[in-house]
């Protein structure tokens, strides 16, 4: 079973669906404005499926060089902090 939260689309700020898939152990972001698409893993925290359109690769590389971002495999996803909208 899916929980579905609405939530502003990190790509383009309009209304989008973030679903909880507990069986999966997965959270799915998508926006229909934009076609954005983030699957992630909640026991990972790796990136299982990823469109963004109009977002090109270097970036994205930039933005996460200027913020020190750093995943590791034991990076995980804690529910309890996303903000309930």
């Amino acid at each position: 079973m899916a929980t579905i939260q609405m939530v502003r689309c990190p790509n383009c700020g309009s209304l989008a669906e973030r679903l909880y898939h507990s069986v999966l152990a997965q959270v799915q972001t998508q926006c229909e404005a934009c076609d954005y698409l983030m699957v992630l893993s909640t026991l990972s925290g790796n990136v299982i499926e990823a469109y963004s359109p109009g977002t090109s690769f270097e970036s994205v590389h930039k933005h996460m060089k200027k913020s020190n971002f750093s995943a590791s495999p034991s990076t995980r996803i804690d529910l309890r902090l996303v903000p309930r909208i």
